[in-house]
């Protein structure tokens, strides 16, 4: 059983990373395969929708953005679940193939990295911890393409290997998720202040004073602090479908702004009328099915936490 502070906890890590941006960036160039390191990030929601209304909504730990617009999932996995692999290359394509704009030109696909950290052992066969999958071409000669990347990292075979090589920051990273309370006893000072990204959230994990439903209280207010993120990305997706993104960029501009203040208006609207149909919906707004999905699932997240 997990303890109320450990770090692979879900909802312990989401607290800890959302309010440290450059230590996930660090913890991704630490892993990720990347031909050029992240510079900078911002959070996206945790929520994958369908396409269809019906459809399943897939939901990750962590999701963000670079400014070069390449996509980072984050997945702690305690255990290792039935098609694990299939589950993380299904939500990576899902933000994969919502990168063109419908109706507009398809232009070239920014990358989605997948980092998976894995308590148990996956890959039973061979001493590595660390295994990076991504699409390859059965030819030596033919172009590949490095758009959809999942890397695995098994913390159980790094424990057993009974290995720690203090200047590789991967050791460090996973030292914080299985012992973190090691970390300053590992480290001189002058080591924790070069490894500032890292050090700032050992310095936060001591979250056992917090009890389960402050620590629940914590990571709900990290949901609705991505909720706005979220209308913006489905407002400016679904702007010209009403209407709000034609002419230059003071145009574009004001009708971003426009959009946002429909979408926060239709929120409302779900809120206080959570029978609406949807055609009703789509005949006020104009929206799509997956749009108006996504809305009502933001409509019945808890609000009442300041």
């Amino acid at each position: 059983m997990m303890e109320t502070h450990d770090p692979m906890r879900d909802n312990i890590f989401k607290v800890i990373f959302q309010n440290h941006p450059d230590s996930l960036r660090h913890l991704l160039n630490s892993f990720l395969p990347l031909p050029h390191p992240i510079d900078s990030i911002v959070f996206l929601s945790n929520e994958l929708h369908d396409f269809f209304a019906d459809g399943r909504v897939g939901i990750v730990d962590v999701r963000c953005r670079d400014t070069q617009g390449r996509t980072f999932i984050v997945e702690m996995q305690i255990r290792k679940t039935p098609l694990l692999l299939q589950r993380l290359i299904w939500n990576a394509a899902r933000i994969l193939a919502r990168q063109p704009v419908k109706g507009g030109p398809f232009k070239a696909l920014q990358p989605v990295y997948t980092l998976c950290l894995l308590e148990q052992t996956l890959v039973t066969n061979s001493d590595d911890w660390i295994h990076h999958y991504a699409l390859r071409s059965d030819g030596t000669d033919a172009p590949t393409e490095n758009v959809l990347h999942i890397t695995i990292v098994e913390l159980r075979k790094w424990r057993n290997s009974g290995t720690f090589e203090k200047t590789d920051p991967r050791h460090g990273w996973m030292c914080y998720f299985t012992k973190p309370e090691t970390m300053r006893e590992l480290y001189t000072p002058e080591e924790q202040q070069k490894l500032q990204e890292m050090f700032d959230v050992v310095n936060a994990w001591d979250l056992t004073r917090y009890s389960e439903e402050e620590l629940s209280r914590m990571e709900r207010k990290v949901d609705y602090m991505l909720t706005s993120q979220t209308i913006h990305e489905i407002s400016l997706e679904e702007g010209r479908q009403l209407g709000l993104q034609e002419g230059k960029e003071l145009g574009l501009q004001e009708g971003k702004e426009q959009a946002v203040n429909e979408m926060l208006w239709l929120l409302a609207h779900i809120q206080s009328n959570p029978g609406i149909s949807d055609a009703e919906l789509q005949r006020i707004s104009g929206l799509s099915a997956e749009a108006l999905q996504a809305l009502r699932t933001m409509a019945q997240k808890p609000r009442s936490e300041g």
